[in-house]
């Protein structure tokens, strides 16, 4: 462990080898060479040591985790779901579980089934705007107009940024009831990114600066369409 955590990958994966010829069923060094595949790119190997790991211990909720990450880094998120799934029927209260499992399901717009464990996510972090936003993201998928403009307001309350109250306003602008609120944050919006925008030097202005100038062109965009 300490060899990896100093990013001396070839004396970690060294030392877990001796240690699975010494024990083939010593779950940690089979969570170690899996992790040093993802590392290397290795990814067949890496998700089937991984595996081994969760069949040694299907307790350890590590294996679970790396092996939900590289599977959606992969692009794989149907299997990193059931990953979650898997790591929950063993312990159902790890929020790092429901809340990876809710974003993933929100990514893939089951919204319902996003839900329950975005809520169980929230209740253990009480507060998170990450967490408000996505939870409200969920309730406006499936329609609930009134649900949504709490959570965002939850959001926006933890984090007052023009990225939540854009999220907000798209998402709000769906509903009548709730396009006064939209058209709100919208101008919000527009209004935070006219002030950071105000401060760009045009002839040292980078990357940054103009997701800034398009982040504002759209902000424009969807006030325009709110009044309409």
């Amino acid at each position: 462990l300490q060899a990896y955590q100093v990013r001396d990958f070839q004396s970690a994966r060294d030392f877990s080898q001796q240690a699975l010829e010494l024990d083939p069923k010593f779950e940690k060094a089979w969570l170690m060479q899996g992790v040093l595949h993802g590392a290397r790119g290795e990814y067949e190997e890496c998700f089937a040591d991984l595996r081994k790991a969760i069949a040694l211990d299907p307790t350890d909720p590590l294996p679970y985790t790396a092996l939900a990450r590289v599977l959606a880094f992969r692009g794989k998120r149907k299997e990193a779901i059931q990953v979650w799934r898997d790591l929950l029927k063993h312990d159902p209260n790890e929020s790092s579980a429901h809340f990876q499992l809710g974003m993933l399901l929100l990514a893939d717009k089951e919204y319902s089934e996003a839900v329950p464990h975005l809520q169980a996510a929230t209740a253990a972090e009480e507060g998170s705007p990450v967490l408000e936003m996505g939870l409200a993201r969920a309730y406006a998928g499936m329609g609930d107009a009134a649900k949504a403009s709490d959570a965002f307001k939850k959001a926006a309350a933890a984090d007052p940024t023009p990225r939540v109250w854009e999220t907000a306003a798209e998402s709000l602008a769906k509903f009548n009831s709730t396009l006064p609120e939209a058209q709100h944050y919208a101008e919000m919006a527009v209004k935070g990114d006219e002030t950071q925008s105000a401060k760009i030097n045009i002839d040292t202005a980078g990357a940054a600066d103009l997701r800034l100038m398009t982040s504002l062109a759209m902000g424009w965009g969807s006030l325009g369409g709110i009044y309409l």
